[in-house]
C-alpha cells in the first residue's frame, strides 16, 4: 500500500503517515494485508449474494480470502460471518434457556 493510501485509509494527513516509526508502518501493513480495505463490504455482499441462492459466493472475493487466511493463522480471533463467535451469540447463550439459535 502506497503511503498516499495509507494516508487516505486512516484518514490522516500524509504528513502524519510521514512522520511515522518504520515499525509503526509495517504493524499497518501487515494489519491491512490481514484485513483488505473493503473486505466488510465484501462479505455483506456475499452474505446477500448466499441469500439469494449463490452457491460459496465468497470465492469471488479476494479480500475474503486474505481475511480467512489471516484467521487460521490467528485462530484465537473470530470466523468472518460466523454467528457462534459473535458477541451477539454470546448474549443470547447467557440468557435463560441457553440459545435456541440453529447453527
Amino acid at each position: 500500500m502506497a503511503l498516499y493510501e495509507l494516508a487516505y485509509t486512516l484518514s490522516v494527513p500524509l504528513s502524519v503517515v510521514l512522520d511515522m516509526s518504520y515499525t509503526e508502518l509495517l504493524g499497518w501493513h501487515a494489519f491491512f494485508e490481514s484485513r483488505p480495505v473493503g473486505w466488510r463490504e465484501d462479505n455483506r455482499t456475499s452474505l446477500i449474494m448466499e441469500t439469494f441462492g449463490a452457491k460459496d459466493a465468497r470465492k469471488y472475493f479476494p479480500s475474503l480470502s486474505a481475511a480467512k487466511k489471516a484467521e487460521q493463522d490467528n485462530p484465537d480471533k473470530a470466523a468472518i460471518g460466523s454467528i457462534a463467535n459473535s458477541r451477539m451469540y454470546q448474549f443470547l447463550a447467557s440468557s435463560v434457556g441457553g440459545p435456541r439459535i440453529p447453527l
